[in-house]
């Protein structure tokens, strides 16, 4: 793979199976169960492969020859086993050991529909069913449709409740540009759902 690390600004030329043990352990946690290690390699080795594809196909000229990006500084799509070893410090054989024999058991696996790649778009947490690729895209996609997802529920993250203060409330607002004024009442409204769930707006 050619990597455009944005964190360096350099273009990385990275080796299949590193580039795919240093973008799962971007992904999930290294100490988890290896059949969820295999699946998301599945899911990440086809996702940029296709990405790999199209990219060579059709450049984009502002990842300047690279298939796709990552951001090594901030633990985004790739790291080396260096930032691996600097980050899970004692528990690097642990978690390498962990992670290594999953990912490298289901090297060159992907996913295809009637012979082409997938679109492997993947994310943590669901509202409890995946969603629609028309609803977040604006286009269906044959293999990104809702199913069931009950086991979300028990994420890290699912469900998280903050209490503040109005003023607080609008400090944060006005941090993303957006400017609250008159009753605090009225600032926000009626939350709308997809048909999966999901909070659209």
């Amino acid at each position: 793979f050619r990597i455009l690390d944005k964190t360096s600004g350099r273009i990385l030329t990275v080796d299949e199976l590193d580039f795919l043990r240093g973008t799962v352990a971007t992904e999930i946690s290294p100490d988890s169960p290896p059949e969820a290690l295999k699946a998301q390699t599945v899911a990440a080795y086809t996702y940029y492969a296709r990405l790999r594809k199209q990219n060579r196909q059709k450049p984009d000229s502002s990842l300047q020859g690279a298939d796709f990006s990552c951001e090594t500084g901030k633990w985004l799509i790739y790291v080396t086993n260096d930032q691996m070893k600097t980050r899970w410090k004692e528990n690097y054989t642990k978690y390498y050991d962990n992670l290594a024999p999953a990912v490298e058991s289901v090297y060159g696996k992907v996913l295809c529909s009637g012979n082409q790649l997938i679109d492997a778009t993947y994310y943590a947490i669901s509202s409890g069913q995946t969603e629609n690729a028309t609803a977040v895209w604006g286009s269906a996609s044959p293999c990104l449709v809702p199913v069931a997802s009950p086991a979300d529920i028990y994420a890290p993250g699912y469900l998280t409740t903050v209490k503040m203060s109005s003023t607080q409330f609008q400090s944060a607002a006005a941090a993303l540009g957006c400017t609250l004024a008159g009753d605090a009442a009225n600032w926000v409204g009626d939350i709308q759902r997809t048909d999966s769930g999901t909070v659209s707006s």
